[in-house]
């Protein structure tokens, strides 16, 4: 029972890839969202953020596996 207890909790080793998914998601936003300074690209705002961004996302899901 405790074994389970604790594989639940966050390690260092979670904290550290949380850590460097959330710093490559936020560069990868702030790229695609410089694209809204040419004024094409504005009203696409709203599908290219989440559609590139939605990538590093869902490797950071897939790799740590705990919550909270």
């Amino acid at each position: 029972m405790s074994s389970q207890k604790k594989s639940s909790r966050l390690e260092g080793k979670d904290l550290i890839t949380i850590g460097i998914y959330t710093v490559i998601y936020v560069v990868i936003v702030m790229l695609v969202a410089m694209l809204g300074f040419i004024p094409i690209f504005i009203p696409l705002m709203a599908v290219l953020c989440p559609l590139i961004g939605g990538i590093p996302y869902m490797l950071y899901v897939t790799k740590a596996k705990k919550s909270g």
